[in-house]
């Protein structure tokens, strides 16, 4: 049977100033970066956006998804899996 893991990253836009939350944590490597290439970087680790929804007049949430990986395989980066290290957007 599939497993997946899940992420969840929040776009808050504020005075011009973006800031993104990852799995509820800032990231500050991600700060005011444009959130198509914030996105294109999630893909590109695997993530599949599946929801995306108001959370504020300044704030959208996207849920991401990505079959779980078996441990032992290597992530990206060439670090080995540990746990649930999502690998989120920026390398926080």
């Amino acid at each position: 049977m599939q497993r997946w893991e899940y992420m969840t990253l929040v776009s808050q836009t504020n005075y011009g100033s973006i800031k993104y939350h990852i799995n509820g944590e800032l990231n500050t490597q991600l700060k005011n970066v444009a959130l198509p290439t914030v996105l294109n970087q999630c893909g590109a680790q695997g993530w599949e956006m599946i929801s995306t929804r108001p959370v504020s007049q300044n704030e959208f949430m996207y849920i991401f998804k990505r079959p779980v990986r078996p441990a032992g395989l290597t992530q990206l980066g060439g670090q080995p899996a540990q746990g649930n290290n999502n690998n989120p957007p920026g390398g926080k």
